[in-house]
């Protein structure tokens, strides 16, 4: 269920949006929204660093933007199989969330709904899960994160999701995966040998620094490599082309890579232009 900006607005004004916590409440630790809310304002606890425990109701809609942002629900938070929408920022700045589910409800995460939630561990999604996209710093800086569940359907993986996961590790790219946008595995674990074929666009950075890399094969689906896509990757030693993609951008690899490819190609060109390793198939 999408809304644009004067629908929302709207929405937000109903009887059947939770708006924010009462004031004579203060700032309360423990939070109990009952069935009858659709929908959580923007920005409805933003902010509220005593709130430890929300119970969310299961008529639940949409979470708004920024709506439970910076607070410190404690271990994470049940998202009801009613959700549909979890708006920019929702969650960001948690610090002691540990782990997330997302149900198959949910059609929409908006960028950075889990940005900077330091102790964040582990995201499953369902497998039957609608969801096509993961969002620009959805989860960028949640430097504990180590497993990511993604279902298969997920077409992009966009600018940042992953930024700066430096514990990430237990990964698999879905095999419907077609983009992957800029400095989206920045400095993270992730580790494989092959790329999942469909795959046409590795971005900007998108595996700067990934150091359990050592040996990857592009798919001959690959129509795009942007510049640095596999710079600083310390220990990555082969990078193997079967074909030409359409474009290269500038120092896709370290020079102590060996990049290996067809004698004569596009790819072999590219290689002596950048003065970068060869080997040929």
């Amino acid at each position: 269920m999408l809304f644009d900006e004067k629908t929302w607005d709207s929405i937000q004004k109903g009887q059947n949006t939770f708006k924010t916590i009462p004031k004579s409440l203060g700032r309360v630790h423990e939070l109990e929204i009952p069935d009858r809310f659709y929908y959580i304002a923007d920005g409805a606890c933003k902010g509220n660093y005593k709130l430890e425990y929300v119970k969310l109701p299961e008529s639940l809609k949409v979470i708004g933007k920024s709506a439970f942002e910076n607070c410190k629900i404690r271990r994470g938070i049940d998202l009801p199989s009613t959700v549909n929408v979890i708006k920019e920022s929702a969650f960001a700045g948690n610090q002691r969330f540990v782990s997330i589910k997302i149900p198959y409800s949910v059609k929409n995460i908006e960028k950075k709904a889990f940005y900077n939630c330091r102790h964040l561990r582990e995201i499953e999604y369902a497998l039957d899960s609608g969801l096509k996209s993961i969002e620009e710093e959805t989860f960028e800086s949640c430097l504990s994160l180590k497993k990511v569940i993604l279902p298969e359907g997920i077409k992009l993986i966009k600018d940042r999701a992953f930024y700066k996961c430096k514990e990430l590790e237990d990964f698999i790219l879905p095999d419907s995966v077609v983009g992957i946008g800029k400095e989206a595995f920045y400095n993270s674990k992730i580790k494989f040998e092959t790329l999942p074929e469909g795959l046409e666009v590795i971005g900007e950075s998108a595996f700067f620094k990934c150091m359990e890399l050592k040996k990857v094969t592009l798919p001959k689906s690959v129509k795009k490599v942007e510049k640095w896509a596999f710079h600083g990757c310390g220990r990555l030693k082969e990078l193997i082309f079967t074909h030409d993609p359409l474009y290269m951008g500038e120092w896709i690899a370290n020079k102590d890579c060996t990049i290996v490819c067809k004698e004569g190609s596009k790819v072999d060109k590219y290689c002596q232009k950048h003065q970068l390793k060869s080997r040929y198939i």
